[in-house]
């Protein structure tokens, strides 16, 4: 695999699906990392900070909705991104993601004032009659 830089003894490589398992043990080994990188644990508000300033400056697209899943179950998520004002569009069963398979919230949030028809109209994959 080539790298996509090097820096002395170090490179960086671009990340597949494949690597999660492996990135995951790290953070569960390595509690302290997002500590010791970001100067503050995971939860710590910093996420939420980020998401409020959505979509960055410069951002070369039509700014209308950002849209993402959450694995349901994962109530820490489904929280988080609910209180960030994503809404739920729909519900996806049997998503591969790695070894396991998920059912996903798809959930969207406006950026000005919403227009749902719009959104399903430019987005097919969001309507409910969609697998």
């Amino acid at each position: 695999m080539s790298a996509l830089f090097n820096a002395g003894a170090f490179r960086a490589i671009e990340m597949t699906p494949a690597d999660v398992p492996a990135l995951q043990r790290f953070f569960e080994t390595n509690p302290g990392y997002h500590v010791a990188m970001n100067g503050e644990a995971p939860g710590s508000g910093a996420a939420q900070e980020e998401f409020d300033q959505q979509p960055p400056a410069g951002w070369p697209f039509e700014k209308r909705w950002l849209r993402l899943g959450v694995v349901i179950g994962n109530s820490r998520a489904e929280r988080f991104w609910e209180k960030a004002g994503y809404q739920d569009v729909r519900k996806r069963d049997g998503v591969e993601m790695g070894k396991r398979i998920n059912t996903l919230r798809v959930m969207a949030k406006p950026l000005g004032e919403p227009d749902w028809a719009a959104h399903l109209a430019s987005v097919p994959r969001d309507r409910l009659e969609t697998p």
